[in-house]
């Protein structure tokens, strides 16, 4: 995978969570992207503008993220709480990091992120083979995010 592209509601927020907390660097931000023919293509109104983020590996491992808003126009957010199971359609992003402890304390100054569960030991059983530990929280635009510290077998 390239690059997975998150739509927000707050790019503002989305920048928080993936910058400050998880260490992402961003690599573009424009705030009129595509012009026009994006604008239809979201289905904003006629005014607005996609907002594009994207983001790309710091400390951390894995894919360029992007993030999708708009100027202009707020686009909706998912109604999620951190005891809500799962539905068909939603994200569940897994992301690697060196430090799980220190990664959790900067999330809990990120504004609208919520805990869904802290970080834990992973023993390799289950089937994954990890060893290391792993918490799991909701982005400030309600996508799912395990975060991993992988000792060995990751």
């Amino acid at each position: 995978i390239r690059r997975v592209t998150l739509f927000t509601g707050d790019v503002t927020k989305a920048k928080a969570f993936w910058v400050e907390a998880l260490g992402y660097k961003v690599r573009l931000d424009n705030p009129a992207f595509g012009g026009e023919e994006m604008t239809k293509t979201l289905k904003l109104n006629k005014d607005a503008r996609a907002h594009f983020v994207i983001l790309e590996p710091g400390k951390t491992d894995g894919p360029l993220i992007g993030l999708m808003g708009a100027t202009g126009q707020q686009l909706a957010a998912l109604d999620r709480s951190p005891d809500q199971a799962p539905k068909s359609g939603d994200t569940l992003m897994v992301i690697k990091v060196k430090d799980i402890a220190a990664t959790f304390a900067k999330l809990t100054g990120v504004s609208g992120v919520r805990i869904i569960t802290p970080p834990s030991a992973l023993n390799g059983t289950g089937g994954t083979g990890v060893v290391g530990a792993e918490g799991t929280v909701l982005s400030p635009d309600g996508t799912r995010v395990v975060i991993q510290q992988v000792e060995s077998g990751g």
